[in-house]
């Protein structure tokens, strides 16, 4: 059950805790293994455990901006159909592009009711305007009727959703591991499962048919969870977050 001393250091060098090595986990002796469980019995990193007992890392800081959660190459590499395929993998994104298309096409509806186009320009516009009519993908045929010319303005505006704070409905399409809550799962994922019984730990993977509640949670007390890490010789313990 006990998890061994060179694969917890591997663990605790994974979630960014310090351990001081001479050399690369797999090169070390057992000399120096010996030497930095030591280190690391007498000096744990802590979990915290929320009201609601779910296991987060607090070393981990929680994402403020979509940038850093989701990825999005707006790079001169990109181009018209990576851009698409990009948007087209991020829910939030594309739902900002097409409430963006909305707009777009409020504007060219009201031109087109103008007088003074000439026959051209409205028959550019009523193109335009009946490829964006289509609410669901009406943004992709947009941004392949503007071609490389409209790639600097499309791509402006992903930097600009990028840039700006993460809402509520955008956590539900974060990648599962994204968050200290996420990093703490990976780490409990890890860990062999009788050593997670004698935790009390437990993964959730979706607390009801389509949710998406991921989590590592404490399913006995702070101090029963921490006797037993003791007795495991587990360099972590628990508190209360």
């Amino acid at each position: 059950m006990k998890v061994s001393r060179r694969q917890s250091l591997a663990e605790r060098i994974s979630v960014g805790e310090g351990v001081s090595l001479l050399a690369p986990i797999a090169q070390t002796t057992t000399s120096q293994v010996n030497t930095a469980s030591k280190q690391m019995l007498e000096d744990p990193w802590y979990f915290e455990v929320d009201e609601f007992d779910t296991i987060v890392d607090p070393s981990i800081e929680e994402p403020k901006i979509r940038r850093e959660v989701f990825e999005i190459d707006t790079s001169s590499r990109c181009t018209v159909e990576s851009l698409i395929s990009d948007i087209e993998g991020c829910v939030p994104l594309t739902t900002y592009f097409q409430q963006l298309t909305a707009d777009e096409l409020d504007k060219i509806q009201t031109s087109l009711k103008g007088s003074n186009l000439s026959s051209i320009d409205r028959k550019s516009l009523t193109k335009i305007a009946d490829a964006l009519g289509d609410q669901e993908d009406g943004w992709s045929a947009w941004i392949r009727l503007e071609g490389a010319a409209g790639l600097t303005r499309f791509k402006a505006a992903a930097q600009k959703w990028l840039d700006s704070p993460i809402e509520w409905d955008d956590y539900e399409w974060f990648p599962k591991y994204a968050t200290s809550q996420g990093s703490a799962m990976k780490f409990f994922e890890s860990l062999p499962t009788d050593t997670l019984a004698a935790l009390g730990v437990v993964i959730i993977e979706g607390d009801h048919p389509g949710s998406t509640y991921y989590a590592a949670e404490l399913k006995t007390t702070i101090e029963a969870a921490n006797s037993a890490a003791a007795f495991l010789e587990l360099p972590f313990r628990f508190q209360e977050g």
